[in-house]
């Protein structure tokens, strides 16, 4: 695996190939999803406290089995604690603020990167059932279906108890080192998008 320079957005690392035989997992929603995340790759707050996280993948055309270019991808997370931008319904977010929200776009070869803090875990109120840390997305490519889905990291708290947790959507991830000496994890996830006639 190539190792990142200091702005992980300006560079993205050779991927292994996939051989995309099967549509990515479905996943909920989830209540905390929000409509017009700006386009940014970076979805934590600058200086925003936890693990430094790099994901990256390309999304595919299951019909064609080529990469899709200009696939939008809206995600949003938890911060480090597994709390919500908009979770406090007494004090929503103020209007234009998204804070670990972002919306990327692949390249012309179906790429996209994004830089964030590992999200925390949280419980599910009243029921106390625990989620998993994981990044919620929401992808759109022309001529295919919509996928809504969630990432789920290996060796993560609570893999085995979450409800929306499928063994498809869990990646590893790996230590890496940037030139100016900084750690952070690094995985890749790659999206197979069903074509939508």
């Amino acid at each position: 695996m190539s190792q990142h320079p200091d702005d992980p957005a300006d560079q993205i690392p050779e991927l292994s190939r996939p051989t995309p035989l099967a549509p990515t997992t479905r996943d909920v929603i989830g209540p905390y999803y929000r409509k017009h995340a700006p386009i940014r790759a970076k979805v934590s707050p600058p200086l925003a406290p936890g693990d430094t996280l790099v994901i990256a993948g390309r999304v595919w055309g299951l019909d064609t089995r080529k990469p899709l270019p200009n696939s939008i991808i809206e995600l949003w997370q938890a911060d480090k604690d597994g709390v919500y931008d908009n979770e406090d319904k007494t004090r929503p977010p103020p209007r234009g603020s998204f804070h670990y929200r972002t919306t990327v776009i692949t390249d012309e070869h179906g790429r996209y990167e994004f830089e964030t803090i590992y999200p925390g875990p949280y419980q599910i109120q009243p029921s106390g059932v625990w989620r998993s840390p994981h990044i919620h997305y929401r992808v759109h490519a022309e001529g295919h279906k919509e996928l809504t889905t969630q990432l789920f990291f290996a060796g993560a708290p609570y893999l085995d108890t979450d409800p929306f947790c499928k063994p498809s959507l869990i990646i590893p991830l790996t230590d890496a080192t940037a030139p100016n000496g900084g750690k952070y994890k690094y995985g890749e996830f790659e999206i197979v998008l069903v074509a939508s006639t």
